[in-house]
């Protein structure tokens, strides 16, 4: 899904930068300035878009270590959840009580 929602914000970025330049050749013209303005307003979206995208990324990645993390029932430190033997207390998570 990030990925989709950058290309979308990359698409409008370059859409509105093209048509801010369109407008900006048509100088002396009483439309130039709304096709700038418009071209502008989307180029800015396209941006914020991006930078949505890039901050979605971020926050999967975090939810993604967050669910591969617990604590320790010994200690209480947070290790990785594959973890056997837990690095702080040394205690063994593969043997069992007989």
């Amino acid at each position: 899904m990030r990925r989709n929602v950058v290309y979308i914000g990359i698409i409008s970025f370059v859409i509105g930068f093209l048509i801010f330049l369109y407008g900006v050749s048509l100088t002396g013209r009483n439309i130039a300035v709304q096709i700038s303005f418009w071209g502008g307003l989307l180029l800015f979206f396209g941006f914020i878009i991006i930078v949505y995208g890039w901050r979605l990324k971020s926050t999967e990645q975090k939810q993604k270590e967050i669910s591969s993390i617990r604590n320790c029932p010994n200690c209480g430190k947070s290790i990785r959840i594959d973890v056997k033997i837990c690095p702080y207390c040394k205690k063994d998570f593969e043997k069992k009580l007989n």
